[in-house]
């Protein structure tokens, strides 16, 4: 028996876009009761739902897989002690869709420890932040959120770092491949580092919670992409814009993937020294030793630098003979000074 006072709640919106029966309809009222905040769940005992409905546990299993199979509702596995307990939420909760559009209704929880048992008394809770997510403030604060293996393609999920994050924070991956490539893209533009993309998708989740927002998922939705909430990441995060990385054109093979202008350029075939750029002589050489293709270049070098191998000695007539040989060679190779 359910108390005198106690109530649910049918609304116009789960008659008129759905084909639920009258049993699977008074079952989704109470589960989207219990997870219309967009992070809790149903986790009471089936009898709980026999004492609403008034029906056998057989009819009120056969109304859950009913709801399953048209994907409106979405059942969590977890085990306890080898006891298995199950936790229901609506899909309408998560992503302000009456079905998921994959078709999945079932998450494996795996097996969560230190967890406290269903029970099937209730009370009206306000949300919190509890380990990067959002759990009920007083009875059954479950901390499973990591132990979630979404339905489909893990080895993509894992690939995804805000995939990720939406599980960790949302305990479900919520929101279809076009937004999270949406988001992606939002946050590349924005010129958000990619170890901060996530920070960023935490700050939004806390401020819907903030917001004290009927319907979490929605206002996340909303405001992840808001350039006034982008634009207060910012102030309050300063390191989180990639910093522009300037690259310096070798003027000799015109190599341009040069970060540091006082080193070498980066191309192994030209090693022109990027801090004489601006000395127009220099430039020239280069561009003539360059142009004389890998063979002769190597040979070019191999000549110059036998010029100076043991021999560095500053005696004027020393100096004017080194000088001549290096002239000598250049006319060898058709350099020009």
């Amino acid at each position: 028996m359910i108390k005198d006072e106690n109530y649910i709640v049918i609304n116009g919106w789960m008659i008129n876009h759905s084909d639920m029966n009258l049993m699977e309809l008074m079952l989704y009222a109470v589960i989207q009761g219990f997870s219309q905040d967009g992070n809790s769940k149903f986790t009471g005992a089936l009898s709980y739902l026999c004492d609403v409905t008034g029906k056998s546990k057989n009819t009120v299993s056969a109304a859950l897989n009913g709801l399953l199979e048209k994907h409106l509702i979405v059942k969590e596995e977890r085990w306890e002690n080898n006891l298995k307990f199950c936790h229901y939420y609506t899909v309408y909760s998560r992503t302000g869709r009456m079905t998921s559009e994959e078709g999945r209704s079932k998450i494996d929880m795996g097996v969560v420890k230190n967890c406290t048992s269903p029970s099937s008394e209730f009370d009206t809770h306000q949300v919190k932040i509890c380990d990067g997510g959002i759990s009920n403030s007083g009875k059954h604060i479950t901390n499973y959120n990591n132990n979630i293996k979404p339905a489909g393609k893990p080895e993509a999920a894992a690939a995804d770092p805000i995939s990720n994050k939406i599980i960790q924070l949302f305990g479900a991956s919520l929101y279809e491949s076009d937004f999270i490539a949406e988001v992606k893209d939002f946050l590349d533009s924005e010129k958000i580092a990619e170890d901060k993309q996530c920070d960023y998708i935490q700050f939004v989740f806390e401020k819907c919670i903030e917001k004290r927002a009927n319907h979490i998922p929605s206002m996340f939705r909303t405001l992840v992409k808001a350039a006034d909430v982008m634009a207060d990441f910012k102030i309050k995060n300063p390191d989180t814009v990639k910093k522009p990385v300037i690259k310096y054109t070798c003027p000799v093979c015109g190599c341009s993937e040069n970060t540091n202008p006082y080193s070498e350029c980066k191309n192994p075939e030209c090693g022109f020294d990027l801090n004489a750029r601006g000395n127009a002589s220099e430039v020239n050489h280069y561009k003539q030793v360059y142009a004389l293709g890998p063979v002769k270049r190597m040979e070019y070098r191999e000549r110059m630098q036998s010029v100076f191998e043991g021999n560095f000695s500053l005696n004027p007539a020393e100096i004017k003979r080194r000088n001549e040989k290096i002239a000598e060679i250049n006319r060898e190779f058709g350099i020009s000074a």
